[in-house]
């Protein structure tokens, strides 16, 4: 789960954009998927609520102030929450 903190970190310094952070994230998530790296299921709750959280962003019409500041906001509670950082 390393990978996931340096994105998540990464993100949240505002070092990458946010699709470069989707992209990197989503291949992280699929190769751990197809290689069921991850059993805990309390990590898959984190990594869905990423996805959405990335879906709201996509899409203003589900929620026009869900942003990119918001998106970060969200990411840097998860990190908090998930990694103590």
């Amino acid at each position: 789960m390393n990978a996931y903190l340096q994105l998540f970190r990464r993100l949240n310094g505002k070092q990458i954009p946010i699709g470069e952070f989707e992209k990197g994230f989503a291949e992280k998530w699929r190769r751990d998927r197809d290689e069921k790296t991850s059993y805990d299921p309390r990590f898959h709750r984190l990594i869905d609520r990423v996805f959405t959280s990335l879906d709201v962003c996509d899409d203003p019409e589900i929620d026009p102030a869900f942003d990119e500041d918001r998106l970060r906001e969200e990411v840097a509670l998860l990190t908090h929450v998930w990694f103590g950082e």
